[in-house]
């Protein structure tokens, strides 16, 4: 029972030391989650999405979205796929003390803006939602950029260009490959 007790007044000290974080999360990402709480139940992830009281997990969206038999436009189908999810934050992830002390030093900044939207996606992806139509572009450019940053390499590099290739030797690379496939589609309409 006291151990109980302990774990309350912890959870309050972390949600009135996280306040600024939860706010600004539920600002900047309003377009995606209901709000952002300080979580109790998550030990490794720095965030998760939850599902509100009456929505879709992730596994029940998919098996909506997967469903060959179900109407294209179905009202309570449309209603549940767009509903806001609740986003969870873990107090004690290193990220997320992080993005609490760029909140409060420089609530404007792009780079924490974007840390955002990469934790909101990564928290999405980890709990099992598809990322919606071009979240996913996005989220890859992101991560990409990140990738640049940790590597050292500059900002907006682009690939070298080889001098010896030429189009010629791309479109007869392109032709094999396609007379393989006629190939292989010939042989599946054999079997039938």
């Amino acid at each position: 029972l006291e151990e109980n007790e302990q774990q309350k007044e912890r959870l309050e000290a972390y949600k009135k030391q996280f306040e600024p974080l939860t706010t600004w999360l539920g600002n900047k990402l309003s377009a995606w989650i209901t709000r952002a709480v300080v979580s109790r139940r998550l030990a490794r992830s720095p965030a998760a999405l939850a599902a509100t009281a009456f929505g879709w997990t992730g596994n029940m969206e998919r098996l909506a979205l997967s469903n060959a038999h179900q109407k294209a436009d179905d009202a309570q189908r449309r209603h549940h796929l767009t509903q806001k999810k609740m986003l969870e934050i873990n107090p004690r992830h290193p990220l997320i003390a992080e993005l609490l002390r760029r909140v409060q030093e420089a609530p404007d900044s792009p780079d924490t803006a974007r840390a955002a939207d990469t934790l909101y996606r990564t928290a999405a992806l980890r709990s099992g939602y598809m990322l919606q139509e071009g979240q996913a572009v996005d989220f890859a450019a992101a991560v990409e950029d990140m990738l640049q940053q940790s590597l050292g390499v500059p900002a907006g590099a682009l690939p070298d260009d080889d001098d010896e290739v030429d189009e010629a030797d791309d479109q007869a690379e392109a032709e094999p490959a396609q007379e393989e496939a006629d190939e292989v589609a010939a042989e599946d309409h054999d079997e039938l």
